[in-house]
């Protein structure tokens, strides 16, 4: 019987914990500080169990195995899932989870993942009511911790009877002074018209792309010409946008956006921009703003202004918190915000002109139309718009039996 083949001894390699000899014969490996032993020296056991500790390690994010019986802080936690959670999230998951993540981080931020109990979670829910937030808003961020916690028990850094007992948790009522809001409903179209003036040329144009195709705030922000197929233009005249980061690329969905003849004139607008930054950029609005400005200007500037002019617009350039080569979804929300308040008209939000493109389609293509355009993986995502759209169409025919009705009544 030929002899067992020795496997290599496994080379040194950068930013590898390297396989290494102990004193009392045993190879060893060192995962952040602490010594694993793997058996003896150059066996192929201990080389096998090696390679399968590091394999592990990659899989942990690099980040060391908490011992049995041991506990990680909640800061800790929530780094690890943040790391996560920043290559898979789209940028609206991501941007709600650091709300969540913030929250945690002030109400229990040292304290260990295990003494997390059901007075920690309805202390979180009388900060959440004490700060203004709806229901659907505080049963969000309790969903979203307890995702947290999942993920953790999956990772091994939480004992499962932590999850469990944040289970038990109710949502708060009405009693408690939680304040109670009513389901969303579609922007009117008439108010998203009498918006589109008070805002700036970009955020205008975002307006009413994301109107209609019904994209999601965060995929009309970070829309790139690299990241849009004109191949099919010459067949059926339509552009495919496909977003490489989007809400349901977690769960292996594609996500594609059809841009008709209308959303391609706005795009159009901005064939100018660099394929790789997002078409829709703040900077470049700041500087149309102040180009326009500079038109309107009644006098002729001084040599001296126009000095001060050159030095200003250079601050602006250089300072921390200068306009940026793309929208964010919050930023993107905030200057709409900002634009409604000062007009005067009604508060609402860029997912609102979602809901209105799906409700359209609902009511007049039908949910697998309204699926398609909108993105969803699931058709009862679709259901609801259907419902609105067939609600409001059940209460104006029960309403038109009033007079039969009273006739009967009067008998």
């Amino acid at each position: 019987m030929p002899p067992r083949r020795k496997q290599p001894i496994p080379p040194r390699m950068k930013g590898i914990p390297a396989y290494r000899p102990h004193g009392s014969g045993q190879a060893r490996v060192t995962f952040n500080g602490k010594d694993e032993y793997l058996g003896e020296y150059g066996s192929p056991e201990s080389v096998e169990r090696y390679w399968q500790l590091i394999r592990e390690w990659e899989a942990r994010g690099r980040q060391p195995v908490v011992p049995p019986g041991g506990s990680i802080t909640v800061v800790e936690l929530l780094d690890r899932y943040l790391t996560y959670l920043e290559a898979r999230a789209s940028d609206s998951m991501l941007e709600g989870a650091k709300q969540v993540i913030r929250l945690l981080r002030d109400q229990c931020g040292f304290a260990s993942v295990e003494d997390i109990r059901p007075a920690t979670m309805r202390a979180i829910q009388k900060t959440l009511i004490e700060r203004g937030n709806c229901l659907n808003t505080i049963k969000d961020r309790m969903t979203r911790i307890r995702a947290i916690l999942r993920w953790g028990v999956a990772e091994e850094l939480v004992s499962p009877d932590v999850l469990a007992r944040c289970k038990a948790v109710t949502p708060p009522t009405e009693h408690e002074g939680v304040r109670i809001t009513e389901g969303r409903e579609p922007v009117d179209d008439a108010l998203v018209s009498a918006t589109l003036p008070h805002l700036s040329p970009v955020l205008a144009d975002m307006v009413v792309l994301q109107r209609l195709t019904g994209m999601r705030p965060g995929e009309v922000c970070a829309m790139t010409w690299a990241q849009i197929d004109k191949s099919s233009a010459a067949k059926d005249g339509m552009w495919h946008y496909r977003p490489v980061r989007h809400k349901t690329k977690r769960m292996g969905k594609p996500r594609v956006v059809g841009l008709g003849p209308e959303s391609q004139a706005v795009l159009l607008k901005y064939a100018h921009r660099d394929p790789a930054l997002p078409i829709f950029s703040p900077r470049e609005s700041e500087r149309q703003r102040l180009a326009e400005v500079h038109e309107k200007r009644q006098t002729p500037m001084t040599p001296s202004q126009a000095k001060r002019a050159e030095r200003a617009a250079r601050r602006a350039d250089t300072r921390r918190r200068r306009p940026g080569e793309g929208y964010t979804p919050c930023s993107y929300r905030r200057a709409i915000t900002r634009a409604l308040e000062q007009a005067g008209l009604e508060h609402w939000h860029p997912h609102l002109l979602r809901h209105a493109r799906g409700t359209e389609l609902a009511g007049n293509g039908g949910l697998h139309l309204a699926q398609a355009a909108l993105g969803h993986a699931d058709q009862r995502m679709a259901q609801h718009y259907a419902h609105l759209h067939r609600q409001t169409a059940l209460l104006a025919q029960a309403a038109q039996t009033e007079s039969s009705c009273r006739l009967r009544l009067r008998a």
